[in-house]
This record gives C-alpha cells, sequence and structure tokens, in this order.
C-alpha cells in the first residue's frame, strides 16, 4: 500500500499554528486562587482556641477528614507529583498558598476558623451583642448560649470574704451573680467557661438561694444553694503587749471571725471600751491603773461567755 500523503491545506495550517500559540497558556483551574492567609487574631487565629467554648465539636472535627485535608496519605501521594499553589490553597487554607504551610497550618488542614472567621469577625446567625466574640450576623451558624454547669465553693464561713468560682459555657462578659446577705459582691475574673467573684456571707447562717444571670436584672442561666456556717471566733493576737501604768492605752485584738459582742479583759485596766470591731479585729482603751507587772488578759465572745483568747500585758 502506498503511504498516504497529507496535504497542507489552509485550514491543517490554522489549526497547527493555533495550537502551537496556546501550548504555553494552561487555562485556570477552578479554585482559590493564591493570596496572602487570612487576617486572624488573637483567639480567632486557630481552632485550638474555639475548643474551650465548643468542646464537643471540636473532638468531631479532630477525628475528621477536614483535619486531614492536607496530611491526608492519599493526598500527599498526588501532592509529591504537583506541588501547586492550588492544591495548598484548599488542603492549607490557613496558611500562604504561595509557598509551603507551616506545620500549624499543616496539621490544622480545613479548620474551624477556614469556614467561620470572616475578617476578623465569627461568622454567626446574629450579630454579637454581650457575645463571646465579634459576629458578622451573616446567618452561616447558631448563637452561643450560656450555660451554668457549677459553682464553688457551697459551704462557706459567715462572716468570712469567699470567692466563688461559676463554670460553664459562653458565659457573658456581663454576668451577673447574686446570693442573698453575701455584702460587698464583685466579679472579678470572666472568660467564656469561668468566672469568680467574691462577697462577704453576712447577719445570718443557713442555705442561701443563689442566682447568676446573663446581666444584671437579665435572664437567668444557672441557680445554686450555698450553705452558710456558723464562724468560730479565734484570737491570733494583741499590740501593744507593753504600756505605761496611768496612761490611757489603745489595744488592737487580731482574729477570725471576732463577734461584734467581743469581751476582753485586762486585770485593773480601767474604764475598758471597746471602740470598734470587725470579723478580723477589734480596739478598746483602758488607763493601766494600781500596779506594774505583768496582768494576764483573756479575750471572751462576750461578757461572761466564752473565752477563746489569752494574752499578757506587761504594765511598768
Amino acid at each position: 500500500m502506498r503511504p498516504r500523503i497529507w496535504s497542507t491545506t489552509p485550514n491543517v495550517i490554522a489549526v497547527i499554528t493555533l495550537v502551537a500559540s496556546t501550548a504555553g497558556a494552561v487555562p485556570p483551574l477552578p479554585g482559590p486562587a493564591s493570596g496572602p492567609p487570612r487576617p486572624f487574631a488573637g483567639d480567632l487565629a486557630s481552632s485550638s482556641a474555639c475548643a474551650r467554648c465548643h468542646a464537643d465539636i471540636a473532638a468531631e472535627w479532630r477525628g475528621s477528614l477536614h483535619r486531614q485535608s492536607f496530611t491526608d496519605p492519599v493526598f500527599q501521594r498526588g501532592y509529591a507529583l504537583e506541588r501547586e499553589p492550588f492544591c495548598r490553597g484548599c488542603h492549607a487554607p490557613t496558611a500562604d498558598p504561595a509557598r509551603e504551610p507551616t506545620a500549624a497550618a499543616a496539621d490544622e488542614g480545613v479548620g474551624c476558623t477556614t469556614c467561620h472567621v470572616s475578617s476578623g469577625a465569627v461568622t454567626g446567625a446574629q450579630p454579637s451583642a454581650g457575645r463571646a466574640h465579634a459576629c458578622d450576623g451573616s446567618g452561616t451558624c447558631g448563637g452561643c448560649t450560656p450555660t451554668v454547669s457549677g459553682v464553688s465553693p457551697l459551704n462557706v464561713t459567715l462572716d468570712k470574704p469567699t470567692t466563688f468560682t461559676i463554670t460553664g459555657q459562653c458565659l457573658p462578659s456581663t454576668i451577673a451573680p447574686f446570693i442573698p446577705e453575701c455584702a460587698n459582691l464583685v466579679v472579678l475574673t470572666h472568660d467564656p467557661t469561668q468566672a469568680t467573684f467574691a462577697c462577704t456571707p453576712s447577719y445570718t447562717t443557713g442555705v442561701k438561694a443563689g442566682v447568676i444571670k446573663d446581666k444584671p436584672g437579665g435572664t437567668q442561666i444557672g441557680a445554686f444553694n450555698v450553705t452558710v456556717q456558723p464562724c468560730t471566733p479565734s484570737y491570733s493576737g494583741i499590740s501593744p503587749t507593753s504600756v505605761p501604768i496611768n496612761q490611757l492605752a489603745t489595744f488592737t485584738i487580731t482574729g477570725q471571725c471576732l463577734p461584734s459582742t467581743i469581751a476582753p479583759f485586762i486585770p485593773e485596766c480601767a474604764n475598758l471600751t471597746v471602740l470598734t470591731h470587725d470579723p478580723t479585729q477589734a480596739i478598746f482603751q483602758c488607763k493601766p491603773s494600781f500596779t506594774t507587772g505583768v496582768k494576764a488578759g483573756v479575750v471572751k465572745d462576750k461578757p461572761g461567755g466564752t473565752q477563746f483568747g489569752s494574752f499578757n500585758i506587761t504594765v511598768y
């Protein structure tokens, strides 16, 4: 058979010319373009920060293919053949696709922040008002509902300043705890999973029904009972311990749970008067008289009551 001779018609030449002119111009593939990493900051920098409030979802993500999007062995086999920005843009989206991802970005894969953070704000169902994050109101996810899981301690002592810890999820920065007859209540610290506050149980003992609201006068998000126990007076010291005779002296008693009926006594110290009192300190005055020497003093919970402290005063 005679070999077939191809004719170089103008149409064939045009096709060859077209192929040659476009051989070096590969049309762009669909997908993310190369560019700088997303501008995350602070607590929005990685998915690990999200786990503090969203523990269940974070645990699910850690075992997902999203997390393994860059480290997955199947992907890595293909990526070894073509290490392209296009591949990194999808499989390590928190990194700059123009270069190899850091170890942290490779381990992150497609994380929480990939979809749920945009321009430094969490994409959520409603604009943020007292929420843990800024929220752009895009409607892509649900809101965070404050919940209280516990309060401690639940057994406290009357007249003893106490610091309480609230634990929960999505606790608002405006959190407002309350315990009846707990004086000078102040919130000390706050984050979405823990808040601390301090107050002094006062006036009466017994069970006090506490509540936690999302803000002062707002919606109740938790309730608890605190048992206030009697405070046993204890004596720790007195000053001064040396005073001149026939001169009015002022003494300071220190201790815990000092009762308002506190009754100090020093032999031959005339006109003894209690001037001030609080649970940790009492001040009284009297005038050492008649004789010098060491005087054995006592402190009782009330006149004629139970002794809970003793001391020696030297009169010179």
